[in-house]
């Protein structure tokens, strides 16, 4: 055998082998194309409907609904906000207000007199600190003094 008749020989063995697994391959192809169409009409009949159901019910039910939260939030809540923040504002310029008169009025004509008086106090408690000091010498003395004329009276007596 030539190696041309080997090649043919070859080709056909291997065209015949071939054939059943084209054959399987053309079935599978066919099969899957089947369940494609399949998955096709399911979508289209079951689940296309069920989406446009869900897609109006939003349209028609959720977003009202949304829009009118939207509005109320808008409407209602900003302008209470907006309240609130005046309502603390004036509060709080009212009582800083108040704190500064307070301030102005009480603490500092206090503060003013306490130290007017600290530095003149307390000259004076220290010139009096040696008055007292030379008077405690001189009862300490006295003290003595009236103990000796006492016993002197006592031997007198």
């Amino acid at each position: 055998m030539t190696d041309n008749e080997l090649l043919l020989s070859i080709s056909e063995i291997m065209d015949k082998k071939i054939e059943p697994l084209k054959k399987d391959m053309q079935s599978m192809k066919d099969e899957l194309k089947e369940d494609i169409q399949t998955v096709r009409r399911d979508i289209e009949n079951n689940i296309k409907p069920d989406i446009h159901k869900i897609k109006l019910d939003i349209e028609n039910n959720i977003k009202p609904d949304i829009h009118k939260v939207k509005l109320d939030i808008e409407n209602n809540i900003k302008s209470d906000i907006h309240k609130i923040k005046l309502d603390i504002e004036n509060n709080i310029k009212s009582d800083i207000h108040k704190i500064k008169l307070d301030i102005e009025n009480n603490i500092k004509p206090n503060i003013r007199i306490l130290a007017e008086n600290y530095l003149p106090s307390a000259k004076r408690y220290e010139m009096e600190t040696n008055k007292i000091e030379a008077l405690e010498s001189d009862i300490g003395l006295m003290k003595k003094v009236i103990t000796e004329h006492s016993e002197k009276l006592q031997k007198i007596s």
